[in-house]
């Protein structure tokens, strides 16, 4: 619980501290531009500020998600299927939906061979670091495309 309210704390104090940049450029813009320095002229411009970072992230995103739905998914996913055969990971005995769920039944089969256990136990935590690290979007990307490529694992290679 003591845990919690210090990151809750953190999480604030870091918001704050992220606004101060925008605070003194809303200031300088304010100062500039306006014949009325006041605190509600500097409000505008701070929220005008926060809306162009709202359109250019959200422009980002969307552009970052049509790349990879029509050129990354299936390069990605090729390049994890490679990596599956290149570890000699045993193709799943029923189709998959999740890559945890996938080494971890792999992890757990004792009749397998300690390599490939131990390979498959080092893709799993990398797995595992990818989605402490990387952002959502990120995280959601890399997770269709090991799905998709356990899918090809599944049924064989994918057929153009």
């Amino acid at each position: 619980m003591q845990i919690e309210s210090r990151e809750k704390r953190k999480f604030w104090l870091n918001s704050i501290r992220n606004c101060v940049p925008d605070i003194i450029l809303s200031i300088a813009i304010a100062m500039i531009i306006g014949d009325d320095f006041s605190l509600l002229f500097i409000g505008g411009v701070f929220i005008a500020l926060q809306l162009i970072y709202l359109a250019i992230w959200l422009k980002k995103l969307v552009w970052v998600w049509i790349s990879f739905y029509f050129w990354g998914r299936e390069e990605i996913a090729n390049n994890f299927y490679t990596l599956l055969v290149a570890n000699n990971m045993p193709p799943p005995e029923i189709k998959e939906t999740s890559s945890e769920g996938y080494f971890s039944k792999i992890i757990d089969n004792d009749d397998l061979s300690t390599e490939t256990r131990l390979a498959a136990a080092y893709l799993a935590a990398s797995l595992k670091i990818q989605t402490s690290t990387l952002y959502l979007s990120e995280n959601i990307m890399k997770n269709i495309a090991w799905e998709d490529a356990i899918a090809w694992h599944y049924r064989g290679y994918p057929s153009s």
